[in-house]
């Protein structure tokens, strides 16, 4: 029966799901500079949201 991704895993996904909030905050940060504008910031933020769900993929995958 599985029970869950072994401890291993779960620190890998947790320190991935941290990168991706990381890389949005920093996104903002360059939008709030105008360093990037609103159109670069979507489609960037866009590619962030298709990391989303192949972590959780990862993560369902490494059950034990």
């Amino acid at each position: 029966m599985a029970e869950g991704p072994s401890p291993d895993h779960r620190g890998e996904y947790e320190l991935r799901e941290a990168v991706l909030a990381g890389k949005r905050a920093a996104l903002v940060g360059f939008r709030d500079a105008r360093s990037i504008d609103d159109a670069v910031l979507r489609n960037v933020q866009e590619s962030l949201d298709a990391e989303e769900p192949r972590l959780e993929l990862g993560l369902e995958r490494h059950r034990f």
